[in-house]
């Protein structure tokens, strides 16, 4: 048996009719299609921008009884939303199109990390010493590091020892 089917031409373009379509609406005469277009994507951006404040920057939950420490916890995530949309915008610019908490989780596996050992000196006493140093550097945040013009080691390797 068969199975023969035919396209029924005018029920499928009634249908099909409004697909791919998005329909914006405003009551501003003054703006061309481009630039509802621009303030709607704008839009999209600053409620992004209150997510990460709220989440990523820490604005909430905002714990202060004081007016003046309220409004300086707003400034300074005001200020660090700043930073981050000065981040986003040159890592987009460099073809880097992932948001910010993706760029966090790729980064935060590159530590700077404290190794502690105790030692037996020469004259019996016993001390303690560390070696601070980078974790190892992967591709990934070399990426991001070349973006902004970093080598990726911040700080040398260093020994340190303390005597007790």
């Amino acid at each position: 048996m068969d199975i023969i089917w035919k396209k029924k031409e005018v029920k499928y373009d009634r249908e099909t009719a409004q697909e791919g379509s998005y329909v914006l609406r405003t009551d501003r005469l003054d703006l061309g299609n481009k630039e509802i277009w621009d303030i709607y994507t704008m839009l999209g951006q600053i409620e992004y921008a209150f997510l990460c404040m709220k989440s990523s920057l820490g604005l909430r939950p905002n714990f202060h009884q004081k007016e003046e420490r309220v409004d300086t916890h707003m400034f300074i995530s005001v200020v660090a939303y700043h930073l981050l949309h000065v981040i986003e915008n040159r890592l987009r610019a460099s073809g880097y199109s992932r948001k910010w908490p993706t760029v966090c989780n790729v980064l935060k596996t590159h530590e700077r990390i404290t190794i502690g050992y105790r030692v037996k000196e020469d004259d019996g006493s016993i001390g303690q010493k560390y070696v601070r140093a980078n974790s190892r550097l992967e591709p990934e945040h070399l990426e991001i590091y070349r973006m902004f013009g970093l080598s990726g080691v911040p700080l040398p390797r260093r020994r340190l020892a303390y005597n007790r």
